[in-house]
């Protein structure tokens, strides 16, 4: 890249390099982020074993059933749909994951395998071994992802000790972090890898060697999360320009023969998942996201970068500063700026336009994870011009405190202080810094996909005034300040019901509930346990589906006041017309509070209706 910038009467070309030492502090600082990754690991996963599936989680779960199904249970032509991981397509169960993930853990999963043969532990794919060998597989391709951008930094003359910087920043001054350490069977932080991989291939490759590795590495960036592709936007910008990415590629291939064998060999890598694809439902083709989509006309840019619930530059404010710096140092050389953003732009509209735009339970905007190894360069550029700088402090002390600030952030979403789902700027304002026990509460599902063929069903109202149908009630009181019959929860575990059968609803492949109330609590409260109930019951009354969640998202403290409570849920269909569903407030802790307008309305989506 040909940058040069001033500051003050020098001027500086902002990959100058220092006079290298006898070892390389990049070197030094990268083996030494590696240990703390395995010390931070070990601290936050991998000496928690009380649950079987501590490190296997989430969506780890249905990436690794690809591993299971094959090796272990040998009933991967025949799985049994699960409505979450396997998905039913032509009668048959499909895995709804993408098996990108599972390749890349194959080595450690055998290797847990061969570990439980020898000690004569049971081979089941969840005991701890199995856990161990998954959270040391994330930690090896973190520092594996790591080793690349390292490679690319140096490349691109960034000095050692600005690399070195660079590096450890975005280990522990980001949620690349998380997705090591806290979850790490997620799939960023091997797609994180496996495109830093790529890049460093077609940046720094020398011949056709690095060529055919390169389309090794963006086949397995593709057969992880297929809309990654966009990766390829980033190309001009790290070639410098469209001329030199186009040198780039004849310097690689030397002609057209080895272009067409790495166009070759990325496409027999990304077969591997039409050919599973095949294996289970006798068709190559299959979308296991089938209820889910993108809303490419309403993307949701702004709350994905400045949003309270995952955004991007909330989150990982150390990106938000480089970002910045970098546009402001390019306001005169639009050419990298305009290369830089022809990546980003893509890139983030893409993830804003996924339908479940924050992307469930996750710390910051996990998606862009995957893109680090890039969006790292901004981060560079910064460290670089603070060293530089006269103003060196007003570079360090930022970067000292978004390192600060993510560790303590991790801290408390390891351990519930900050909401893995229904973040907002209330609960964002009251955890920050803020070290004491999480108690939020509040359900803010998104309508289900396609949101357009969403129809209303019905809609049911318990005012206490009088008997409603489908609505059971105890302890009902007339309130002198509303002037209005209210539903008395003081003392009680269990006081208001509504139950719908499945007659009503069967016909609907998807519900979505809009639900509020008013609520009045007696006493100031640190921490409610009152929770909002759905559950799922068959004819035979046994329990098929059951969620809760706190109905006080932070605490009381202006007691005898009513609040309109409003929540919105996603729920799965029902098995058969018998089934019935069943909603209440329970009270465990039976504190005094008191309950009025209880208002329900559901939405479907119809069996029949496709999109």
């Amino acid at each position: 890249m040909r940058l040069n910038f001033s500051f003050g009467e020098k001027e500086i070309s902002p990959f100058q390099i220092v006079t290298p030492g006898k070892t390389a502090p990049s070197a030094v600082l990268f083996w030494i982020c590696a240990f703390l990754i395995f010390v931070s690991a070990w601290f936050y996963s991998w000496r928690h074993a009380s649950d079987r599936y501590y490190i296997i989680e989430g969506d780890g779960k249905g990436f690794y059933r690809y591993l299971q199904s094959i090796f272990i249970e040998n009933n991967f032509t025949r799985q049994k749909p699960d409505s979450r991981f396997i998905i039913e397509f032509s009668g048959r169960g499909v895995n709804k994951y993408f098996a990108g993930t599972a390749i890349l853990l194959a080595p450690f999963f055998f290797s847990a395998c061969a570990y439980c043969f020898l000690t004569g532990s049971p081979i089941d794919g969840a005991s701890q071994p199995f856990q161990f060998f998954t959270g040391l597989a994330a930690m090896f391709y973190c520092v594996v992802g790591l080793f690349f951008v390292r490679k690319i930094l140096l490349h691109l003359k960034f000095s050692e000790i600005e690399t070195a910087t660079t590096i450890f920043l975005l280990a522990f001054g980001t949620n690349l972090f998380t997705y090591v350490a806290i979850e790490p069977s997620m799939s960023h932080i091997y797609s994180f890898a496996a495109m830093a991989c790529f890049f460093y291939m077609v940046v720094c490759g020398t011949g056709r060697r690095d060529l055919f590795l390169a389309a090794l590495a963006l086949g397995l960036v593709v057969l992880i999360r297929p809309v990654n592709i966009v990766c390829l936007t980033a190309l001009p910008f790290l070639c410098d320009s469209f001329y030199k990415l186009r040198e780039r590629i004849i310097h690689l291939s030397g002609g057209k023969k080895a272009l067409m064998i790495a166009v070759i060999i990325f496409l027999a890598v990304v077969f591997i998942q039409p050919l599973l694809w095949y294996l289970q439902s006798g068709k190559f083709f299959v979308w296991g996201y089938k209820d889910e989509g993108f809303y490419f006309l309403k993307p949701h840019l702004y709350d994905i970068l400045f949003g309270f619930r995952k955004g991007f530059f909330i989150y990982t404010p150390l990106f938000f500063f480089a970002v910045i710096f970098f546009v402001v140092q390019l306001r005169k050389i639009t050419h990298e700026a305009l290369l830089f953003f022809l990546f980003f732009i893509p890139a983030i509209y893409v993830t804003s336009s996924w339908w479940n735009w924050y992307y469930g339970d996750s710390f910051g905007m996990r998606p862009l994870v995957d893109y680090y190894s890039v969006l790292v360069i901004p981060v560079a550029y910064t460290v670089h011009f603070g060293m530089h700088s006269k103003a060196k402090l007003f570079f360090a002390i930022p970067a000292m405190a978004f390192l600060a600030f993510n560790q303590l952030q991790n801290y408390q979403y390891k351990n519930g202080m900050l909401s893995a789902d229904g973040m907002n700027y209330e609960k964002y304002k009251y955890s920050f810094m803020n070290f004491s026990p999480g108690c939020f509460g509040g359900n803010e599902d998104i309508p289900p996909y396609p949101e357009n063929k969403l129809e209303e069903i019905f809609i049911t109202v318990n005012d206490y005034e009088k008997e409603y149908a489908g609505w059971s009630s105890d302890t009902i009181i007339f309130n002198k300040e509303i002037n209005s019959h209210v539903c008395d929860y003081s003392g009680r575990e269990f006081c208001t019901l509504y139950q719908v059968t499945g007659n009503d609803l069967s016909m609907y492949r998807r519900y979505f509930l809009t639900t509020s109330f008013e609520i009045n609590f007696a006493n100031p409260i640190q921490c409610s346990e009152a929770r909002f109930a759905v559950e799922y019951k068959n004819k035979g009354d046994s329990l098929m589906y059951y969620y809760t969640f706190r109905i006080n998202e932070l605490r009381v403290t202006e007691p005898g006041k009513w609040r309109e409570k409003k929540y919105t849920l996603d729920l799965p269909p029902l098995n058969s017309p018998g089934d019935a569903i069943r909603i209440y407030l329970w009270n465990p802790q039976e504190e005094s509070f008191l309950l009025d307008n209880f208002s329900l309305q559901f939405s479907g989506i119809k069996r029949h209706q496709d999109f």
